[in-house]
């Protein structure tokens, strides 16, 4: 086996060329690009919502992170294995808040399975 020593600066040029191959082969639609940017303005506007949950970030890295523990009360990549048996009263709560903005932001519920039928109708009413 031979071995390459390679600096920082080549290095970064070989990632620079890969990455820059990666994103020829795969653009985001326009469409995709928006709801991302959507998705990173709430996920900003509501960090503080999101840590008085106890979600860690992985809960909420993307949409459809999020839309999972959403829809399963827990997710599968997330290290700290929070589940929505693990909240408290205080924690449902903020849940609900959040869930609230997260419907008024214009997000579709992703079938929520742990609601109530009069939480779902508080957290979905316009």
């Amino acid at each position: 086996m031979r071995i390459i020593e390679l600096d920082a600066w080549s290095i970064h040029l070989r990632l620079k060329v890969i990455f820059r191959q990666v994103n020829v082969m795969y653009r985001r639609s326009r469409k995709d690009s928006i709801a991302q940017r959507q998705w990173l303005r709430f996920v900003e506007a509501h960090e503080v919502s999101f840590a008085k949950v106890r979600f860690s970030r992985d809960i909420y890295i993307t949409k459809s992170a999020f839309d999972h523990w959403l829809m399963h009360g827990y997710h599968p990549d997330d290290r700290s294995r929070f589940t929505i048996e693990q909240m408290d009263t205080q924690s449902r709560a903020e849940l609900l808040k959040l869930l609230h903005s997260y419907a008024s932001w214009g997000f579709s519920d992703p079938g929520i399975a742990f609601l109530t039928s009069e939480e779902r109708r508080r957290v979905w009413q316009n």
